[in-house]
């Protein structure tokens, strides 16, 4: 069973990376669009008993999905899993659908309820928290020396928690820093010299040393990025 997983996994993974790239309708929510969404599996579907399961035995998979019924990489999907079934005939695959609002909860729903879905979909900003919480499995045993030869070290860290790697990422947008060079002589290159450069133009120049968007969306999310990498919390409990 262990193979068919990891078989299926890197089916999906490859083809959600294409699909992700070439849709270019522009038609996507800012939860996959501000950061890099990711593949996950659930810690629930490797079970001793699965690990044993013979490879012509019935299966059927299931695959949470956001966006899939608003139109989101649903012909990619659609055409993974008939290639993946054409493969492996005594495999059934499954998209559980889900909004991208309320992905998170509906989760949690189906963990606490013993239905998590094998695989699933979500934004990178969140596998820290479900990673701690014991819902997605460590994914090293799945990815080969030579599929990781394939992919960017820096990408594929976004979806790592304490160098773990619970996900693969499948779409991400770049970040610039912009500075003034009335103010600063270059840009920070890193953590430190950020907050040590804004403490000084703060304290030099009676304004704000550093600032990110503020709109709903975009500025959650730069803001929770920044605590993430930074290994913190948005609640202390």
């Amino acid at each position: 069973m262990k193979k068919i997983m990891k078989s299926l996994f890197m089916l999906f993974a490859a083809i959600f990376v294409l699909g992700a790239c070439g849709n270019g309708n522009g038609d996507t929510s800012s939860e996959d669009t501000e950061s890099s969404d990711a593949v996950e599996e659930t810690s629930e579907s490797t079970s001793e008993e699965t690990e044993t399961s013979s490879d012509d035995e019935e299966v059927a998979l299931q695959f949470l999905m956001p966006g899939y019924d608003e139109g989101y990489l649903t012909e990619e999907m659609d055409a993974a899993i008939e290639q993946y079934e054409e493969e492996n005939p005594n495999v059934t695959v499954e998209i559980v659908s889900a909004g991208w609002d309320d992905l998170n909860s509906r989760i949690v729903q189906l963990y606490q309820a013993g239905e998590a879905p094998d695989m699933m979909m979500m934004g990178s900003r969140s596998i820290r928290q479900f990673a701690e919480e014991g819902v997605l499995e460590d994914l090293g045993s799945y990815m080969t020396d030579e599929y990781l030869e394939t992919r960017i070290d820096n990408v594929m860290e976004s979806a790592q928690v304490s160098g773990t790697q619970y996900g693969i990422p499948l779409a991400l947008s770049s970040r610039a820093l912009f500075y003034r060079s009335d103010l600063i002589d270059q840009a920070p290159a890193n953590w430190e010299e950020l907050l040590e450069t804004a403490e000084t133009v703060s304290a030099e120049n009676d304004m704000y040393g550093f600032a990110i968007p503020t709109d709903l969306g975009n500025g959650a999310h730069e803001l929770m990025s920044f605590i993430y990498q930074n290994e913190g919390y948005v609640v202390d409990e």
